[in-house]
């Protein structure tokens, strides 16, 4: 489903309890998107909760970012003004960008709930390249918000 949708779909774990959704964690990935609607099912249910958005960026390699990255970062926060508050945390973990969300879930342990935008991929880039949403989907133990970017 998560694959073949183009629209928002929140996959909720099987056994979860509702738990009042005060934080979101978005993964951003800040490659630039074709289209900002994205975003608007996370603004909606941030704005439904006053729940705040964190943008996490994690990182495998320290380096700098680039400004497309930059501009991107600040763009898709300023999305969110002035309804939902919203803030910017970098992740930096060599064991990959699943490992680092969920490190970071497990840090500061008051999420409600995970968003990422699915990115529109090739036949070949699915077949040989992990698909992170869809880890996160069979890893999770909160709901995740899945955005196509179409």
């Amino acid at each position: 489903l998560i694959n073949r949708s183009s629209l928002p779909t929140l996959v909720i774990p099987d056994g979860s309890k509702f738990e009042p959704i005060n934080n979101i964690l978005y993964a951003a990935d800040y490659r630039p998107m074709d289209n900002d609607y994205a975003l608007q099912a996370l603004k909606d249910i941030a704005e439904a909760n006053s729940a705040e958005v964190r943008m996490v960026h994690v990182i495998e390699k320290p380096k700098e970012a680039s400004e497309e990255k930059r501009v991107e970062r600040h763009r898709q926060g300023h999305f969110f003004e002035p309804e939902v508050k919203y803030s910017y945390k970098v992740v930096k973990d060599k064991k990959g960008v699943v490992h680092g969300i969920k490190f970071y879930l497990d840090k500061k342990g008051d999420h409600g709930m995970v968003a990422m935008v699915k990115h529109k991929h090739g036949i070949l880039h699915d077949a040989f390249i992990e698909n992170r949403t869809e880890r996160m989907a069979y890893h999770s133990s909160m709901p995740l918000l899945v955005m196509p970017d179409l």
